[in-house]
């Protein structure tokens, strides 16, 4: 969890993907509980929890019958967040980097800010349900779920949210919270109609509506001396009484084949990784879990974010067409300091082959191809001031075949081969063979870095891509045929023998973005008209870097910045005695990948989270992150609606951000593989203790 997530505080409630609702949720909850202590003392039984219980059960004076919020979903549950004990997720995450981080006296004029902000961006929830994060943090005194729900039958309403909090011990806290929350409701002139189910009552409010309003808005809100359910649907807090009550529905999420295997997996994943580890596993705080089903919270994220396509293309309906709705299911465990780890995730992913030959997947979905290899060494010319490692086994060649049918289906008419056929015979291109000549070359290794120089500035982050080639020498006769047919790129002759292009866009030119994916804008989420759009990259290099010794493998390489590409070209040449892997912190997080099992992988990946967060850091300190030309600005700009910053220089006051330097301390190393399994993929991140 990096402190530039701090930025995602102004949007919560307004995510753009289900990741950055998940994400948030755990940020705010460790914003919210740090300098609490109090609270967290208060809602605490001081006990240990299991990964099904609450902690006045497991203390053993609960009923027996009280049950967790997965035995009473429904197995139609799109998606969760689960906090099996949220006074222990805060505690345990207040003892690592980040929490102590969070805790420092040089950041609590930032930290008082955000809670400020954090109350003030947090409307959308309470908007939701009723209640704030922090009214949740307030009162809960166990386990704490939030739930997708989907209603596709129902258009006016097509999905649900509800967050269900054992407040066992906080009762009287829970009424205070309450009796707020119903004041707030007045002052938002909502109406207040009580409902009376099996002996309960359910408090629901009605919302003032806009006029010519279509969606129906509506708070629903239970609460019982052992716990409290808010959601934006009152029939769903009315099927959560039944099942407390004893009627639950025949399929719970529990019982789900899709979840139970997700959590199942990654439960015993993590219980493996503690043991091997010498912990103790029943006092493991399983900190949080999340489970999700892509498609289904697709669609319920474009209805809670109002995404209006207005007849472009629909990019659900455009994967799901060309097979990636073979990708069922995704979630995961995450385990807070135990062994030299503060953060542990183990998650899986479920995606059985759908193809009955060797590809695996069918149509599009084919790009999904990543066999595992014996994980190498990080390689020698990787420069020790690179702060962002990844290597992707992939099968390149036929990753790019596999377009064809999705650019087809997205363009409305076959145009991918007949595009690839006019740049091999027509007159104004390079008469390059791609399926011939380029395709069958490409390797099957993919390699990412990320570094920055100081001092800070707006083009102090670089970023370079190098592809594993089969044959250089014909990719790079290709290349350079590609590049004298094209305007905007410039040979530079930095080093002998090695032909450096680099492209650089000008005002009165169309972007090379554009060129190539200009026919897509119809993916953005804001209508062209609404938004400006801002272009990933303005300039950018590639070369082909043969092989210079034994055993180097030959390359083409792509970088945003040309001095970072001939710098790793002569470093490939000439390896330098203080690389990547020679740097201790570093050669202790490969030690502890190998440790969690990572052999033979798909992906792998090391962050130095001391360099990778620093420029980010300090533009965000100068308020020029967004006018920073990385690719995560630019990322930004299309995420982050401008307009609402207009007035707001600095809309989350990080001028009150001590210097890098004083919270340096508190980054180290993290690191993440992937693992291609027989049903999908198998995760593993981590965060090492400082």
């Amino acid at each position: 969890m990096s402190l530039l997530s701090f930025f995602a505080i102004r949007r919560i409630g307004q995510p753009r993907s289900v990741s950055r609702l998940i994400l948030s949720a755990c940020l705010v909850l460790c914003v919210v509980a740090t300098g609490e202590g109090q609270n967290v003392a208060a809602a605490q039984d001081a006990v240990e929890t299991d990964g099904d219980v609450s902690a006045a059960e497991a203390d053993g004076d609960g009923e027996a019958a009280f049950a967790s919020a997965i035995d009473l979903l429904p197995s139609t549950t799109a998606g969760l967040v689960r906090f099996p004990s949220l006074p222990d997720f805060c505690a345990s995450g207040g003892e690592t980097n980040f929490g102590r981080l969070l805790d420092d006296p040089s950041m609590k004029p930032f930290r008082e800010a955000q809670r400020e902000l954090a109350n003030k961006y947090l409307d959308s929830l309470d908007k939701k349900i009723g209640l704030k994060v922090e009214d949740v943090y307030d009162i809960a005194s166990g386990e704490v779920v939030a739930a997708w729900l989907p209603y596709p039958k129902e258009p006016r309403r097509p999905y649900a949210f509800c967050v269900i909090a054992d407040i066992r011990g906080r009762s009287e806290a829970a009424d205070e919270v309450l009796q707020q929350v119903d004041a707030d409701m007045k002052v938002r002139e909502a109406q207040r109609k009580d409902l009376e189910h099996a002996g309960e009552t359910i408090r629901v409010y009605m919302p003032k509506t806009k006029v010519g309003q279509y969606k129906i808005e509506q708070i629903a809100i239970w609460k019982s001396e052992d716990r409290v359910i808010a959601s934006d649907r009152d029939t769903l807090v009315t099927e959560l009484i039944d099942a407390i009550q004893g009627r639950a529905p025949s399929d719970t999420i529990r019982d789900a084949d899709l979840y139970s295997t997700i959590r199942s997996r990654s439960e015993a994943a993590i219980k493996d990784d503690v043991q091997r580890l010498g912990d103790d596993v029943p006092g493991v705080p399983m900190g949080v879990q999340w489970y999700a089903e892509p498609f289904a919270m697709g669609e319920i994220a474009r209805e809670a974010f109002h995404v209006d396509r207005r007849g472009n293309v629909q990019i659900l309906e455009l994967l799901q067409n060309q097979g990636f709705d073979a990708i069922q299911a995704a979630g995961g465990t995450v385990a807070i300091g135990t062994g030299d780890f503060d953060w542990l995730h183990r998650g899986v992913v479920i995606a059985p082959p759908t193809a009955e030959d060797d590809q695996r997947y069918l149509l599009g979905a084919r790009v999904l191809q990543f066999p595992n290899r014996p994980r190498p060494e990080i390689p020698d010319w990787v420069g020790g001031d690179t702060a962002n490692f990844m290597r992707l086994s992939w099968e390149v060649g036929d990753a790019f075949l596999a377009l064809e049918t999705l650019v087809d289906e997205a363009m409305g008419s076959e145009v991918f081969m007949d595009t690839l056929e006019d740049i091999r015979r027509g007159e104004d291109t390079a008469n390059v063979d791609i399926l011939n000549d380029v395709v069958p070359n490409l390797g099957e290794e993919m390699i990412l870095l990320t570094d920055n120089v100081l001092p800070a500035s707006v083009s102090s982050e670089r970023m370079l891509v190098a592809l594993e080639l089969k044959d250089a020498a014909v990719i790079k006769g290709s290349l350079r045929r590609i590049m004298q047919n094209e305007p905007n790129f410039t040979l530079l002759e930095s080093i002998p023998d090695l032909e450096v292009w680099k492209y650089e866009v000008t005002d009165d030119d169309e972007s090379f973005e554009d060129e190539l994916f200009g026919d897509f804008g119809d993916f953005q989420d804001v209508a062209p008209a609404e938004e400006e759009k801002q272009q990933l990259l303005t300039t950018w290099a590639i070369a082909v870097v043969p092989a210079t010794r034994e055993g180097q493998a030959d390359y083409v390489v792509f970088s945003s910045h040309s001095d970072l590409l001939i710098e790793t070209a002569k470093r490939m040449r000439k390896p330098p005695a203080d690389g990547l892997n020679a740097n201790t912190r570093v050669q202790k997080a490969v030690a502890a990948m190998q440790s969690l099992g990572a052999e033979d992988v798909a992906v792998d990946r090391i962050v130095r989270t001391d360099l990778s967060r620093r420029i980010k850091y300090e533009l965000l300190r100068q308020g020029e992150l967004r006018n920073s030309d990385s690719v995560l600005a630019s990322l930004i700009k299309r995420i982050v609606d401008e307009s609402e910053l207009q007035d707001e220089p600095d809309p989350i006051e990080a001028k009150k951000l001590p210097p890098f330097k004083t919270i340096q301390k508190y980054f180290g190393v993290a690191g993440n593989f992937v693992v291609t399994t027989d049903d999908g993929w198998a995760l593993c991140g981590f965060v090492l203790k400082q």
